[in-house]
C-alpha cells in the first residue's frame, strides 16, 4: 500500500511540475511573438532614421538650387 501511495503521489508531482513546465512553455511562445514583432519595428525603424539623413541633405541641396535659380533669374532681371 504504502508504494502505491507513493507512487500515486509521484506522478501527482509530476503531473503538478508539467502542467507548470507548459504554462512557462506558453508565455515564452508569447515573448518569442513579442520579441519577433519588436525586432520588425527596430528594422523599420532603424531604415527611417537611416534615409533621414539623406532626405534632408536632399531637401537642403534642392533648396540650394532653387535658391541658386532664383537668384539667377533675378540677376537677368536686372541685366
Amino acid at each position: 500500500m504504502k508504494l502505491r501511495y507513493k507512487l500515486k503521489k509521484t506522478i501527482a508531482n509530476s503531473s503538478i511540475k508539467i502542467s507548470k513546465l507548459n504554462v512557462i512553455i506558453i508565455e515564452l511562445e508569447k515573448n518569442k511573438t513579442v520579441i519577433t514583432k519588436l525586432k520588425s519595428k527596430n528594422t523599420e525603424f532603424r531604415d527611417r532614421v537611416i534615409k533621414l539623413p539623406m532626405e534632408v541633405h536632399s531637401k537642403k541641396l534642392l533648396k540650394d538650387i532653387l535658391h541658386i535659380t532664383q537668384n539667377k533669374e533675378i540677376d537677368d532681371c536686372l541685366l
